[in-house]
């Protein structure tokens, strides 16, 4: 559990550090910051119960389909069982957990960013404690609650789910970063196009929406099938859980903190080919157009 929580912090400490010329939110507003953790622990232990009482819920409508051994289902059909991992990891925990835990995001990139959220990194930061807190407090229950700590147990969660709710985080931070960048290029139309500038169109692909939808819709289903898997055909878990690692450093090694600002031009002009970059910045700064 230790070696969790240690990992856990040496990621964090990693993205501060690389987050060079932005605000250590902890530091510049600890009693906010303290408030938001007390929060995310909060929102994280209610997601979690919800999630199980959830479960519980769907579990009591096969009644009699089933036998309890060694804490463990035992289906009298293999088909129902597969119908009720389905319906529990798919639509109840990926749902909830992922849709759920992220509330507490909101309120701190609010509060503690605002118009100073300039960089990709001040986006995703706060997924990731997000993330690692839910980690640890699952590790927790799992390991000293569920089975009394075990050791196996905390050797397999080090294993199989240290990057779990940390990559999840990670991508739905990615999702919420190109959401802005996408929103801040939609407002650079809007604005050119209310100056009466010609050539400006306000399709640029998919909207910033949709985007952060998609993101949160990916991440949902990955969690599901991590989780279906896992418990349906264990050794198929075992495998997506490889690749799944993979994906998480791959990402990490790749990830670039690149300015808001400069990524919402360049999507701007990669459906405006007519407009010059110097003289697109040039008109946005002598017009003081905030996007």
């Amino acid at each position: 559990m230790f070696l969790i929580i240690i990992l856990n912090a040496l990621l964090l400490t990693f993205f501060f550090l690389k987050n060079k010329g932005s605000k250590f939110i902890c530091l510049k507003k600890p009693l906010r910051f303290t408030v938001f953790s007390c929060m995310t622990g909060g929102v994280i232990l209610i997601t979690i119960g919800l999630s199980y009482f959830a479960q519980t819920i769907v579990l009591g409508m096969f009644v009699g389909q089933y036998t309890i051994t060694n804490n463990g289902v035992v289906w009298n059909n293999p088909g129902t069982g597969l119908l009720y991992n389905f319906i529990s990891y798919f639509l109840i925990v990926g749902v909830i957990e992922e849709l759920l835990k992220i509330i507490p995001v909101f309120v701190l990139n609010k509060e503690f960013y605002g118009e100073d959220m300039t960089k990709k990194y001040d986006c995703i930061i706060a997924f990731l404690i997000v993330g690692m807190v839910f980690s640890i407090v699952e590790d927790f229950l799992y390991i000293f609650i569920y089975y009394e700590g075990g050791v196996n147990v905390g050797i397999q969660r080090l294993l199989t789910e240290f990057s779990t709710h940390t990559l999840w985080a990670l991508l739905i931070g990615i999702g919420y970063y190109k959401y802005f960048v996408k929103k801040k290029a939609e407002r650079i139309a809007f604005n050119l196009k209310t100056r009466q500038v010609e050539g400006i169109s306000y399709n640029l692909g998919m909207s910033s929406k949709k985007i952060f939808t998609l993101s949160c819709l990916i991440v949902v289903l990955m969690h599901g099938m991590y989780d279906f898997l896992l418990m349906t055909y264990p050794i198929l878990g075992i495998v997506f859980a490889s690749f799944r690692f993979i994906f998480f450093v791959v990402n990490l090694a790749f990830l670039r903190n690149t300015n808001l600002n400069e990524d919402s031009i360049n999507i701007f002009l990669r459906y405006h080919k007519n407009i010059n970059r110097q003289d697109l910045k040039q008109f946005i700064e002598d017009n003081n157009i905030r996007f």
